[in-house]
């Protein structure tokens, strides 16, 4: 458990300095370093949950990695940011109940379906740098000041 926490501050710690510099970043966790993960867990079953399958390849990248492993189990959360935290703290709950790691990820992914996320962007600067907005139709929605609602359908931005 303290290696889980001491990576959760690390993340957090990241995220901070990343939303401070205003840098758009989508960050794919390579196979190597999810590996080198697993191999810290080996002697205890784990679980890895990750956002959306369809948004990031993570959920693939740690597929694969756990293809080596005995007792990793994977779950795609199909959503994002702090609906995705909403699933982890469940899982860290199920956790403290005394529940394995495989219960907990056959328990997510009953219950993933359950989680919404709905957000509404101040700003559409982040869709274009990511290149899901043309810069045209970024300044439009910008100067008409639009703030669209999105929502994660089954990891699919709506």
């Amino acid at each position: 458990m303290k290696k889980l926490q001491k990576l959760l501050y690390w993340m957090a710690f990241l995220w901070k300095r990343l939303y401070k510099k205003a840098t758009f970043l989508l960050l794919l966790i390579s196979i190597p370093l999810l590996v080198l993960g697993y191999n810290a867990t080996a002697q205890e079953d784990s679980g890895v949950l990750t956002i959306s399958g369809r948004l990031s390849g993570t959920y693939q990248s740690a597929c694969i990695a756990a293809e080596d492993f005995k007792g990793i189990y994977v779950v795609d959360s199909t959503v994002a940011a702090v609906a995705a935290g909403i699933l982890a703290q469940y899982a860290l709950k199920l956790a403290d109940e005394g529940m394995d790691a495989r219960s907990i990820a056959h328990k997510l992914d009953e219950e993933k379906g359950r989680v919404r996320l709905f957000a509404v962007l101040d700003t559409l600067e982040f869709l274009k740098r990511g290149g899901r907005l043309s810069a045209t139709a970024a300044m439009a929605g910008s100067l008409l000041n639009i703030k669209p609602v999105i929502t994660l359908n089954d990891g699919i931005i709506e």
